[in-house]
């Protein structure tokens, strides 16, 4: 009788042990999803960031040869 409620304890601790794994794993692969993206985002901002400068900096210089 001892054994089968050690056996059953055992067999549910296993499971929500395996259980709690697998959700490990999927919050782990998301949150490098996550990084990935914001790296990418990141390098988007920073390359539209250097447009921006340019472009103001070409407008100032014709706004100059205009004036």
């Amino acid at each position: 009788r001892e054994r089968l409620a050690f056996e059953s304890v055992y067999s549910k601790s296993n499971h929500a042990v395996g259980s709690n794994q697998a959700e490990i794993q999927e919050l782990i692969s998301q949150s490098i999803t996550a990084h990935r993206e914001r790296e990418e985002a990141l390098r988007k901002l920073a390359q539209l960031q250097r447009e921006g400068a340019r472009e103001a900096k070409a407008y100032d210089e014709e706004w100059r040869d205009m004036g």
